[in-house]
């Protein structure tokens, strides 16, 4: 391309200094020429087959900023918002580094800081494979700031941060690639304080509906310099608005705002208006039990410093809601300040906000954004995550500590369950997998669970799971840990086939496609998972006879449920994993309500068995006591208060 229209990111207001970093090919000598008005702060720079800039502006009403280039080229502009009175010409540059051979490595030098509360940018421009990942999630000098690495077919812009930097020099800011690459541009920019008694106007990082109910939806938010929020929704094609009271964020800038009185299975656009200051708009739908075909998006999995091609994929399914199953960062983090750091940095990053703006998004953490694959329910994380997620998400969940909950749409009912807020300490020495009442839910979570499933009228019941329901029960911190529990379930499901016949399980955390009908997966529930957004992948533990993939390192991937009602009591289900260029890799379908028999009585005398389809599968039981399996010998069902023995 020879020209280039770059729209202020959403948010931007009149009077920001806008930072625009560019990156391109350089196939004869060339050069990009910035719009009338826009300052040049780093004049044309090459290295190897590569030329970048540094361009910057005081922002005004403009809608988009057009950069020409001599020559047709691949080109990726990277747009930075600052909230500060200061004008182009106060930005200083420091040294510029350029990658002198074939290395993983790149680096922004140190840079000299005269002011204090400066703000310090390092910029390291990359041009290497298109699948290319940072793997350096913590690395020397800065820290990260919300676009870190942003790519665009092979060249990319990453960008780190401090704020309020004292006078002096700065670290040098470090990362490190997959894969090595010849052509490589470093160099950190000082961008002076705001003077003092100066007002910055309210703006929005991100935002996205966060909850849906019939007449109701929840918008979360991170926003600063706002005093109080407010949101006000208007229904796509026309028809009254409905507004809110303000709320005040919370000190985090973290907020979240309850629209109710909506009408059911409406789309709405929402505003978040602060100070009569748009801030930003989100859509999405209202739920309703109104009967038709619809889709749902769901998976897990990105890795620090990512933003992941996936989510422009799911952005194409147009679904009703997207249910992200945890693993938003893998901070690994018990403190809270990184751990608030790496949701906003998983949240801002520019392809997860276009979409999450456009799709209302459900939320469970999983174990790397909860604290650590090892944390349990009295971990340090415990103290402030529950409370502060809130602060985003809303207050809704029926528990005050963990994020499961339930609801129905389309005549469908959906199920997430919280694995880690509440469970016991999965791994102990010696070994506590067998332990009498141990809990990975908690008794009130498990009960909450059997009883929305029995209370459940609905022809499907969709359960997220987020580890997949594997047929050898593997431990570390998955269910082969939590042995009893296991059987608890087991028994439920045994107790109730009608509820088997019409559940079905979609999870993601194991970084792979591995899929089941029933036949190997635990409790002899369909168990479908696709993962992940950003991670390496690999083959999952088990059997798996509908795939099990050992998915590439490069590639996103995530689950699209398809729902069809094809008459009025008649739904059509349709699992596919799918690849972030639109393929689908695997795929597993199923119309409901199936039809079931309960005969309590098997041809081998091993208990009862459950007919789905037509198809007889015996039910086995095993009674674990004190850690030590106990042989069954027979069996007796309570029917209306007369025990009846089975043969």
């Amino acid at each position: 391309m020879t020209s280039l229209n770059v729209t202020p990111p959403a948010g931007a207001a009149v009077g920001d200094l806008l930072i625009f970093t560019v990156f391109c090919s350089d196939p004869a000598a060339t050069t990009v020429t910035p719009p009338a008005g826009v300052a040049t702060v780093l004049a044309r720079t090459t290295v190897g087959t590569r030329v970048g800039y540094i361009f910057a502006v005081t922002h005004t009403a403009v809608s988009s900023y057009t950069f020409t280039m001599s020559s047709a080229v691949s080109i990726h502009v990277a747009t930075s918002v600052i909230r500060t009175t200061a004008s182009p010409a106060a930005i200083t540059v420091g040294t510029v580094w350029k990658r002198a051979s074939s290395t993983t490595s790149n680096k922004a030098p140190s840079i000299n800081v005269v002011t204090a509360g400066s703000l310090a940018l390092a910029f390291m421009l990359e041009a290497s494979n298109t699948g290319e990942k940072e793997t350096d999630v913590s690395p020397t000098g800065l820290p990260r700031w919300f676009f870190s690495r942003q790519a665009t077919a092979i060249e990319s812009i990453q960008a780190q941060y401090v704020d309020n930097a004292p006078v002096g020099l700065t670290s040098e800011a470090n990362a490190t690639y997959l894969n090595a690459a010849s052509s490589g541009i470093g160099v950190q920019i000082v961008v002076p304080p705001a003077p003092a008694g100066a007002v910055a106007p309210p703006t929005a990082a991100y935002a996205t509906i966060t909850a849906q109910t019939y007449n109701s939806l929840r918008i979360g938010a991170k926003v600063t310099d706002a005093d109080t929020v407010t949101a006000t929704a208007v229904p796509v094609g026309g028809g009254a608005t409905v507004g809110a009271s303000p709320v005040v964020p919370s000190a985090s800038g973290w907020v979240s705002v309850k629209l109710v009185g909506l009408n059911a299975g409406v789309e709405y656009d929402v505003t978040l208006t602060s100070a009569g200051v748009a801030l930003t708009t989100v859509s999405g739908s209202t739920l309703t039990p109104q009967r038709s075909s619809f889709v749902v998006v769901t998976g897990s999995c990105q890795g620090n410093a990512t933003d992941p091609v996936v989510f422009n994929q799911m952005a194409t399914d147009n679904a009703d809601f997207f249910v992200h199953q945890g693993d938003l960062h893998y901070r690994d983090t018990q403190d809270e300040t990184t751990w608030r750091a790496g949701v906003d940095m998983a949240l801002a990053t520019a392809r997860m906000k276009a979409f999450i703006a456009s799709t209302p998004m459900f939320y469970r953490w999983d174990n790397h954004d909860w604290g650590g694959s090892l944390t349990w329910r009295d971990s340090p994380v415990s103290a402030f995550a529950p409370s502060a997620i809130r602060e985003l998400f809303g207050s809704d969940f029926p528990h005050p500590k963990a994020l499961y909950q339930t609801f129905t749409h389309r005549g469908v009912r959906f199920v997430d369950t919280d694995q880690w807020t509440l469970r016991d300490e999965a791994l102990t020495t010696p070994s506590s997998d067998g332990a009498p009442g141990k809990s990975m839910w908690s008794i009130e979570q498990r009960e909450w669970f059997f009883d929305t499933l029995t209370s459940s009228t609905e022809a499907l019941i969709v359960w997220f799971t987020s580890f997949p329901l594997y047929s050898n029960r593997i431990g570390g911190g998955r269910w082969g840990n939590y042995l009893e529990e296991i059987s608890v379930i087991e028994n439920f499901f045994d107790t109730h086939p009608e509820i088997r016949a019409r559940i079905v399980a979609v999870g993601g955390d194991s970084h792979s496609v591995c899929a089941d009908d029933g036949a190997s997966a635990m409790w002899h529930v369909p168990s479908l998972n696709a993962s992940p957004f950003s991670q390496s992948g690999g083959l999952a533990s088990g059997a798996w006879n509908i795939a099990n993939l050992d998915v590439p390192d490069d590639r996103g991937y995530y689950s699209r449920l398809s729902f069809d009602w094809t008459g009025p009591d008649e739904l059509g289900f349709t699992w596919e994993a799918v690849q972030d260029d639109g393929d689908v890799v695997a795929t597993w379908s199923n119309t409901y309500p199936r039809e079931w028999e309960d005969p309590w009585t098997h041809a081998d005398g091993t208990g009862p068995a459950v007919i789905v389809d037509g198809v007889e599968t015996p039910a086995t039981w095993t009674i674990i006591q004190d850690g030590v399996e106990v042989p069954v010998t027979s069996w007796s069902v309570m029917r209306d208060g007369v025990e009846s023995p089975i043969a």
